[in-house]
This record gives C-alpha cells, structure tokens and sequence, in this order.
C-alpha cells in the first residue's frame, strides 16, 4: 500500500486563518502539519511508500529528508 500527501505549499497553506496568525505561524504550522503526517505515514507503510505530491520546492526538500519521493 502507498500513501499520497498532498501539499499546498508551506507559505500559501491554512489561507482561512489569517485573520487569526500571521504569515510565519501558519507557514510554521504547515511544516509542522507535513511533518507529523510524514512521520505517521512512514510508521505505518515505510518512508519509500509515501509520496508528497506539491509544486512547493521547500515542501519536496522536507519529504526527501524524511525518506518520502
């Protein structure tokens, strides 16, 4: 089995809670949210059957940390 994560982009992510946080906290946020869902992912079918599927290349950067295509 593989998983997909999608990725909006980190610094364009979480657009409804800009009247709430600004722009670092929510591109903090989506890293954060990426990152946990890479980490479980990977727990459950192993990091080469995850794949992040973004145009954003600071978001691709970090799933190729984590071992994700």
């Amino acid at each position: 089995m593989d998983i997909i994560v999608p990725c909006k982009g980190l610094s364009n992510g979480k657009s409804r809670l800009r009247e709430c946080i600004g722009s670092h906290e929510r591109r903090d946020l989506c890293e954060w949210l990426l990152v946990s869902t890479l980490r479980v992912a990977g727990r459950l079918v192993g990091a080469r059957h995850v794949h992040v599927v973004t145009s954003d290349a600071e978001a691709d950067a970090i799933a190729r940390r984590h071992g994700m295509r």
